[in-house]
Order: C-alpha cells, then sequence, then structure tokens
C-alpha cells in the first residue's frame, strides 16, 4: 500500500522494480553476510537516483527504497510484536509501519540532498564528485540513525557489516571502525551507477580499484597483526551454551529453582568438554550483575574456564537504567571484562 502510493503519486512507476530489487538485494546482503551484493542493491539504487529530475522526486526514490528495505528486513516484526502484545494485530502493524517510515525517511532525506547538490552530467569530473557526494551524503546519515536509534538494533545496523564474511575486507576497521567499511562500500556502488548510466566504461577501473585497496590494505593489516595476537599453532577451543528458552519463560518462585538447575545442568556439559572458553546466550541470566552472585560462583567454580555471559547491569549514570550486558569473567568468577 505504502510503495503503491509513492510509485503512483510522485512519478516513479517505471523504477520501482528496479528500487524493489535494490532494496532485496540489500535486505539480502545484510542477511546474508555479503558485501558484493550489498554493492550491487547500492548501485542499482544509485543508478535510479542519478536519473531524477526534481528535488521531490530524489525524495520519493529514496523513501520506497528505504521502506523497501525495511518491509523485506524487518519481516519478522509483525509476528514477534504480535505475538508480545498478546494479538495486538493493531499494535504490531503500527510498529511495523512506523519502522519502514524511519528508514524511508533517513534514504529520502540524503538522497533529496544529494539532487539538490549534485553537478550536472556534462560538468567535468561530475561523474566523480557526484559518485563521491552521494557516499559522504549516505556515510553521513548512516552514521545519524546508528547514533540515533543505538539501543535499537533493528534500526541502528550498518552497511559495513557485510564485509564481515572475508577476514581481510574488514580489516580496515580497525582504523576507522565498521563506517569506514560502510564508505567502501557506497563508493563503489555510486561509482559504479555513475559509469554505467553515462556508459563512461573507463570509469568502472575505480571501483575495482577500490575493492583491490580495500582487500590488499585489509591483508597486510591482518598480516601485520596476526603474529601479535595469536602465537603459532595455537588455537582457542571454545564451548557454546543455548539454554532455548522459549520467549514467554517466566521467571518467577516457582519455576527460578527449576529454570536455574537446567543452566548449571548445561554448564556441566560445557565444563566437561574442557575448552578455553564457554559462551552463554544474550541476557541468559535476567538479574542484575553482582560480584558475589551466587550463580556466577557456582558456574565459574564448577568449570575452571572463562565464561562470556550475558547479564544486565546498572548504568552508571542514571540508577532507573539497565544495560544490557556481556560480562567477561575469569575462571575465579572475577569480572575482566564488560560491554554495554
Amino acid at each position: 500500500m505504502i510503495l503503491t502510493f509513492i510509485t503512483k503519486k510522485h512519478g516513479i512507476k517505471t523504477t520501482a522494480s528496479l528500487l524493489v530489487l535494490a532494496a532485496v538485494l540489500y535486505t539480502l546482503s545484510l542477511m546474508y553476510i555479503s558485501q558484493s551484493m550489498a554493492v550491487l542493491g547500492f548501485s542499482i539504487f544509485a543508478y535510479c537516483l542519478f536519473q531524477t529530475t526534481t528535488t521531490k522526486q530524489a525524495f520519493y526514490t529514496g523513501a520506497l527504497f528505504g521502506i523497501a528495505n525495511s518491509l523485506s528486513l524487518h519481516f519478522w516484526m509483525f509476528p514477534v510484536i504480535n505475538n508480545y502484545a498478546k494479538g495486538n494485530i493493531f499494535l504490531a502493524l503500527l510498529c511495523y509501519i512506523l519502522n519502514a517510515l524511519v528508514l524511508g525517511l533517513f534514504s529520502a532525506i540524503p538522497s533529496s540532498l544529494f539532487h539538490y547538490s549534485r553537478l550536472a552530467a556534462f560538468k567535468k569530473f561530475a561523474l566523480y564528485y557526484n559518485a563521491l557526494l552521494l557516499a559522504c551524503l549516505w556515510l553521513l546519515f548512516e552514521a545519524l540513525r546508528t547514533e540515533a536509534f543505538s539501543a535499537m538494533p533493528w534500526l541502528s545496523y550498518t552497511t559495513g557489516i557485510t564485509a564481515a564474511a572475508t577476514i581481510y575486507l574488514i580489516q580496515p576497521a580497525a582504523y576507522g571502525g565498521v563506517l569506514i567499511l560502510s564508505f567502501f562500500i557506497f563508493i563503489q556502488a555510486s561509482t559504479t551507477a555513475a559509469a554505467v548510466l553515462q556508459k563512461r566504461w573507463s570509469a568502472l577501473l575505480l571501483p575495482l580499484c577500490l575493492f583491490g585497496l580495500q582487500f590488499v590494505s585489509g591483508y597486510f593489516i591482518f598480516d601485520a597483526i596476526k603474529t601479535e595476537t595469536v602465537p603459532p599453532n595455537k588455537y582457542v577451543s571454545v564451548s557454546l551454551i543455548l539454554p532455548a528458552l522459549s520467549p514467554e519463560t517466566v521467571w518467577n518462585e516457582q519455576s527460578a529453582n527449576g529454570l536455574v538447575s537446567q543452566l548449571l545442568s548445561l554448564n556441566k556439559l560445557a565444563a566437561a568438554q574442557h575448552t578455553d572458553l564457554i559462551v552463554w546466550t544474550e541476557t541468559v541470566v535476567p538479574w542484575t550483575y553482582a560480584p558475589d552472585d551466587d550463580f556466577i560462583k557456582e558456574i565459574t567454580a564448577s568449570s575452571k574456564t572463562r565464561h562470556l555471559i550475558g547479564m544486565n547491569s546498572n548504568d552508571s549514570h542514571s540508577s532507573d537504567i539497565l544495560n544490557n550486558s556481556v560480562y567477561l569473567l575469569d575462571p575465579k568468577g572475577k569480572e575482566e571484562d564488560r560491554y554495554d
């Protein structure tokens, strides 16, 4: 319904199928961690955006891409919220639509700013300027979105995570964070789109060189640090504890003993593997961390190894706020590190 309204009312019906295809490819790149698919999806979107003739048309082109991306990426949202809200279909649908509108807005604004600021195609260096402008604007609004929705992982993801499937492609993040990986993807895609649109095939060498730069620099970064961080022939063994508790599981006086017994039993099985690290799932323990916690003492005493475990923790700035944290515990149960 939203997509039909945009395509019919705002003159982008002819490119609607391409924009939906771009959004689906972009969604799949995030789901399956594929940088090549992310570049392809964003290239198709940029190709459509470069052809817009008005700022309003660019706005709705970006909106369609963002909304289609959200509707496909967050397909799980409607059934999950409907389940948690005890069958409240209206609330589930409202959250699903509002989420799509937010992503649509964060795609529409940089798209309209790009159209307003770009150079005419016939001007010198317009291809490279426009490609760089689009990449920078998209990077800026991705950074703003991730900061604004840092507590909402379904809205704070970055395109750069699609590089994570290849050990060398991800290495530049050691110096520029995940956003530098996003920039590599945006600039490769926007340059490709501009070159194809203007049929300047020699310009396709630039995205290929940028990909090569990302890969080769990643190779040397990884080669430089691997001897420092991983001793030769040294392996780290890990046991994963998956309690597989239903989201509807309620911790109360009647169920707590049985649930804790289940967790301790799983910990005993993991300890029998004699691995270097035992990893638990997110927020597996529903209470707030304390150094003298009996449960923590029990699992570390019986396993004699490090644990990576998800628990809540009190916020240092406000007593009313709980952080969703992961703790690294040493074999004696002492906190070695924590990430909120």
